[in-house]
């Protein structure tokens, strides 16, 4: 009875039956209700018929864990096709809807058409996981991803090559964009992969090498087993003394320097254009005569009419004489 205010409960036939009204308040009382539902409970538990506390609480939060991490992984699926399709994921700000009208929140927004979860977690209050910040931490986290089956691929190979190119982004920054050339022993083929862009404060040789080298490491790529490095013609990177691949070879001295023949082809291309007049008049007439046939639609049906089932209209167009 414990706390419960009442008269004193006395035994005996005689004396039981004046008591039967207190029995009946004692059925009724709060006090009475919530033992029995704690020992309905404690016999359900000890029968294995109901989980504990302890695995009610293990299970609430398991189901949390699962549904955050369903909405994470919708969040994520945008994210990864629109980067697929190289599509932004930026946008502009919607002084109306008071958002971000970008693509990233298009597509989560379509998305959550017929998803239900992730449908429940926009209507939700609460963190969105939609900020730019998180956006950036799941393509850094893709990025980090990619490039470890990356470097994984390439420890299994053994042996690997370097190409560099110093390049110059839309914010006016320098910085070298990398890749690796290894061979993919699954496939018997050789694979060049772009591993990263690393940043430079100067374009000296010195300050390449060691952003280069520094990064290769971060990556965690044993540099005594690079065995090729693949440069464009100038002499920061090309020179024998103190270019970026001289200093490589002091590094690893059996990572043989090679010119980029991509570089090559185009400096062929490029001087041909301009020192072999045949060939120079021959792209100065093929770009005239197509403007000259885009330029007019009755030309453009002329020629149609005469290539026949020959002609690919969608291929022609009207370019401006670069010089």
């Amino acid at each position: 009875m414990g706390s419960l205010k009442q008269k004193a409960l006395v035994t005996g036939k005689m004396r039981l039956a004046k008591k039967r009204g207190t029995f009946k308040l004692h059925e009724i009382s709060k006090m009475h209700k919530e033992a029995m539902e704690k020992s309905e409970n404690l016999l359900s538990v000890s029968q294995g018929e109901k989980a504990n506390i302890y695995s009610s609480i293990s299970k609430a939060y398991e189901d949390k864990v699962s549904y955050n991490r369903k909405v994470l992984l919708s969040i994520i699926d945008v994210i990864i096709v629109l980067g697929q399709r190289n599509i932004a994921l930026r946008g502009n700000w919607d002084k109306k809807l008071k958002k971000e009208d970008g693509n990233f929140r298009f597509f989560v927004d379509w998305k959550a058409k017929t998803d239900v979860v992730l449908k429940t977690h926009l209507q939700s209050p609460g963190p969105s996981y939609l900020s730019p910040d998180i956006q950036n931490d799941i393509i850094a986290c893709c990025d980090a991803d990619i490039r470890e089956r990356i470097v994984a691929d390439c420890t299994k190979a053994g042996y690997f090559a370097i190409c560099a190119d110093g390049t110059t982004d839309i914010s006016v920054k320098e910085q070298v964009s990398l890749c690796i050339r290894f061979l993919d022993h699954e496939s018997d083929e050789i694979r060049e992969e772009f591993i990263g862009f690393v940043e430079l404060a100067a374009s000296d040789a010195r300050t390449m090498f060691e952003k280069i080298i520094s990064f290769m490491q971060s990556c965690h790529l044993d540099i005594a087993k690079l065995r090729g490095q693949g440069y464009d013609g100038a002499s920061v990177m090309s020179g024998h003394v103190q270019g970026v691949q001289a200093r490589v070879k002091e590094v690893c001295p059996r990572a043989s320097y090679v010119h980029c023949r991509s570089h090559n082809l185009n400096l062929v291309i490029t001087q041909s254009c301009k020192s072999v007049n045949p060939i120079r008049n021959l792209f100065d007439s093929v770009v005239q005569l197509t403007f000259f046939l885009s330029a007019s639609a009755s030309r453009k049906n002329i020629l149609k009419e005469e290539l026949g089932e020959h002609f690919d209209g969608d291929n022609i167009r009207s370019h401006r004489r670069r010089r």
